[in-house]
């Protein structure tokens, strides 16, 4: 049961539900998502920060819809390891959740219909993948972990980068070519947010690369992330410095997955992870600014 609460004090009470629903992809969803927005495609000059608040309202608003699913399936997982979010600790009911999951899917298409029809192509789509994500035994098999968090991604990046734009219909080459590269990125090294839910999701009985392949998805971190370093080098440009940077930064995240194995280190490394992402994802920034000024 909800306290008895003033207008005012419901607003608030909701909203920090809402946000608790989403904190733990703050860092790992919504600041990378962003960044390859606002990166990969220029933000529109004609009011900048209109388009700004709205994409990131539409990204908020998909990653509720996403949250929302996933987390109706999961209240005991997250008992034990994210004991803060609505469900497990009881902020809300499983049948208010169950309706906001899907009054959140209408809202989303409705809101994405004034942007045109690619918008809600993306809607849609995001919809799609987080229904067959959540509501499928496909979140528990590692191969379609990987790559149902590859098209959700994909689906919430298109979604924002054609909102940030002054054009809502189209990317442009650079842009669809950092949209592809970001999805193919997240397919082969998303797997490494499950190294801190071993114990979860051994109990939920999901086969993720950690318990399937415990040691050589940790010996793969390292070969992937410096391969994807290298690659962004070459095909974005980078001058010396910028890719020797890179390089670095993924040893240096690698190392820490490999060397430091417990609940507490894997959680941090994870942030570590998103660093390196969300700088790989600024890279097409960085390209259109060199290839202006020659």
């Amino acid at each position: 049961m909800f306290p008895k609460l003033d207008i005012s004090q419901q607003i608030i009470y909701h909203a920090m539900t809402g946000y608790l629903f989403c904190k733990s992809d703050i860092m790992t969803t919504v600041l990378p998502v962003t960044i390859l927005a606002f990166t990969a495609t220029p933000l529109c000059t004609d009011h900048p920060i209109s388009h700004a608040i709205q994409s990131m309202f539409w990204l908020l608003l998909h990653l509720l819809q996403f949250n929302l699913s996933n987390q109706l399936y999961s209240i005991n997982e997250d008992r034990e390891n994210h004991p803060y979010r609505p469900l497990a600790s009881g902020r809300i009911t499983i049948s208010m959740a169950f309706n906001l999951r899907w009054l959140s899917t209408w809202i989303c298409l409705f809101v994405s219909l004034f942007y045109g029809k690619a918008v809600l192509e993306a809607s849609f789509f995001s919809a799609l993948f987080a229904l067959l994500y959540n509501e499928t035994k496909f979140h528990k098999h590692w191969f379609y972990r990987c790559s149902f968090n590859a098209l959700g991604y994909g689906a919430f990046k298109l979604g924002t980068m054609l909102i940030s734009s002054c054009d809502n219909s189209v990317l442009d080459s650079v842009a669809l070519d950092a949209l592809l590269i970001g999805m193919a990125m997240i397919w082969t090294t998303v797997y490494v947010q499950d190294f801190q839910d071993i114990e979860g999701d051994t109990m939920m009985e999901r086969a993720t690369l950690p318990i399937v392949f415990p040691t050589l998805s940790r010996a793969a971190v390292m070969p992937m992330l410096l391969l994807w370093s290298i690659f962004l080098w070459n095909f974005w440009n980078l001058a010396f410095y910028a890719g020797t940077s890179i390089v670095l930064l993924a040893v240096a995240v690698s190392a820490r997955f490999w060397l430091a194995r417990n609940i507490k280190a894997d959680k941090i490394s994870y942030l570590w992870y998103n660093l390196w992402l969300a700088i790989c994802f600024m890279l097409p920034a960085y390209y259109r600014v060199r290839s202006s000024i020659r």
